[in-house]
């Protein structure tokens, strides 16, 4: 039977990885490669690796009508999908969240193939080596061709956070890892829906990395900020301009009157054991401020942001939430011209 790509799926753009055909420090090395379609017509991309005596399979598909999926259930796909068999015994299947080069949000889902003792998988998809001479590693266009020549003037000549660095993985790719790396007594995020958190998680550190990065720019009157806000709730965070701090606030029924029945005796001390206080001389809302002083401290008030949002202020889509951000160089937000929330 024939499947045609549907285009309600996009297809894994994976153009901007750099093939690592000799082991680097990290033990690395890529193997080889397989495009191809699912069932329902979902494009995807299966990447071949090994590091450290262990094979890998990686299948890279669109999350969309996918995106609640279990650890099991995507092991059960891609065994009824035919994209690999198991032989008798343990099956090793790591599922995640992932944006592509394209900014398109997939699933990674990581398969053991093999290691020094033993083989897990009895069949799979056909790995195809890479190219020594130039020809494209790639069977499948990831660029909608209406929109091929829009993009590639629009795409920066280098960098970015999808680019490659000198280990291979992206910039994304790393910060992944970064935001999955609680902090000694820290409580693990309370993740709904994988794709959609993990991807808010990413787009939320981009905009105080950027708010954190450009806060020179602003004066006492009018500093950096940005709101990540979802009907009547909000957290914001203001970048003092001399200063590393992060001053956030946390939206109170003083401010809003809406969210008066939302911040429950319980929610309010939730609030206070993430650090906010209550400080009328200097706010409506609830403050606290934070100091910045790298990457790891910027990463953590991500996840504050994320459990404020979702643990306190009950936001389980926050494909819902807004992300607002102001930068006084151009004296305007960048989310099409709303005014923003700016107390105290």
């Amino acid at each position: 039977m024939a499947i045609a790509l549907h285009p309600k799926f996009p297809i894994p753009d994976r153009s901007r990885q750099q093939v690592r055909r000799t082991k680097g420090e990290d033990g690395v090395i890529d193997v080889g490669w397989c495009d191809g379609a699912l069932s329902d017509g979902r494009a995807f991309r299966a990447e071949m690796w090994a590091q450290d005596q262990v094979s890998m399979l990686t299948f890279f598909f669109s999350v969309v009508g996918l995106e609640n999926l279990s650890n099991d259930e995507m092991t059960a796909l891609v065994v009824r999908e035919g994209l690999v068999a198991f032989r008798e015994g343990p099956r090793y299947c790591g599922v995640r969240a992932y944006p592509d080069d394209a900014g398109n949000v997939l699933w990674s889902v990581n398969i053991v193939v093999g290691d020094e003792d033993h083989t897990y998988l009895s069949d799979s998809v056909p790995i195809f080596g890479y190219s020594k001479i130039g020809e494209p590693n790639a069977m499948l266009n990831p660029t909608p061709i209406k929109a091929a020549h829009a993009k590639a003037a629009a795409m920066p000549a280098q960098g970015g956070d999808h680019a490659p660095g000198q280990d291979g993985q992206s910039e994304s790719d790393k910060l992944e890892a970064v935001l999955e790396e609680l902090r000694d007594g820290e409580p693990p995020l309370k993740i709904v829906s994988p794709a959609t958190d993990w991807a808010w998680l990413l787009q939320a550190y981009q905009c105080l990395e950027e708010i954190d990065r450009k806060r020179g720019q602003g004066v006492s009157s009018n500093s950096c900020f940005c709101i990540f806000a979802a009907g009547p709730a909000y957290v914001q965070f203001l970048a003092e301009p001399a200063s590393n701090r992060l001053r956030a606030e946390a939206v109170s029924g003083k401010s809003v009157p809406e969210t008066a029945a939302i911040l429950t005796p319980e929610k309010t001390a939730l609030l206070t054991e993430l650090g906010f206080v209550d400080d009328p001389a200097v706010s409506p809302n609830y403050i606290q401020i934070i100091a910045v002083r790298g990457r790891s401290d910027l990463v953590g008030v991500t996840r504050l942001a994320f459990r404020t949002l979702r643990e306190v202020y009950g936001v389980a889509d926050l494909s819902a939430v807004e992300i607002k951000k102001s930068i006084p160089v151009n004296q305007s937000l960048e989310d099409g011209g709303k005014s923003g929330r700016t107390n105290g």
